[in-house]
């Protein structure tokens, strides 16, 4: 169907930022015809977050924040909610969130990296050691961050004291008192509503898991 629609419609199409409303009903537009105006964004400032998202909310008070900026520029108007978070989108999500000024950093696997900058302005904080304690030069900025590790970056952030952890999957992790200083904090209440005694530790955090963490946190 694009191969009818003409750079007229292209050029359209580009500035209504591929907008739902942009597109032409069947597919095709035809000659003098004049394409729908965009439709507005749900309030939560992102298309692949309605209303009655579990983490809407925490979303939206995150773009209000100026916090995030979505995951798809330069147009901005998608989140990825169930995205894993990758270790340079924390750094620039903390950065942001707690105005961190900028720093330098031993990292040499963040060169050319979009984090980088907001990745060293976290080591220079105290928040991050890196992601190899055999390797400090080391950072993995395309990693997914666990949830484990999702704890070490808020307590060392929101400079929490240790606790001891009320989940019993998270007893003899590395990360166990981190864990417990963000539950004594009220940051978490567990990973699974059915059963307050798991954390899970090692499962990855989504982008829309983030924004309540954060949100808590903060707010």
């Amino acid at each position: 169907a694009m191969d009818h629609l003409g750079l007229g419609w292209m050029s359209w199409n580009i500035l209504s930022h591929f907008t739902v409303g942009a597109y032409p009903a069947g597919g095709l537009l035809g000659a003098g015809a004049t394409p729908p105006p965009p439709e507005p964004l749900p309030d939560t400032g992102f298309w692949d977050v309605g209303e009655g998202h579990v983490f809407g909310a925490d979303i939206a008070w995150l773009a209000r924040a100026e916090v995030t900026r979505g995951c798809n520029a330069p147009w901005n108007d998608e989140f990825c909610p169930d995205d894993p978070l990758t270790r340079g989108e924390m750094a620039a999500l903390l950065v942001r969130a707690l105005g961190l000024p900028p720093g330098e950093a031993p990292f040499t696997d963040t060169a050319g990296s979009g984090f980088e900058s907001d990745i060293a302005a976290l080591f220079a904080a105290g928040i991050t050691r890196g992601c190899d304690t055999s390797d400090p030069t080391r950072f993995c900025p395309d990693d997914s961050v666990t949830r484990g590790e999702m704890a070490v970056f808020l307590v060392r952030a929101l400079d929490l004291p240790p606790a001891a952890s009320m989940f019993t999957d998270a007893a003899g992790s590395v990360f166990e008192t981190e864990i417990g200083a963000l539950a004594a904090a009220g940051v978490t209440n567990g990973c699974d509503p059915s059963n307050a005694a798991r954390f899970c530790p090692d499962d990855p955090v989504t982008r829309g898991q983030m924004a309540a963490f954060l949100r808590r946190s903060l707010d």
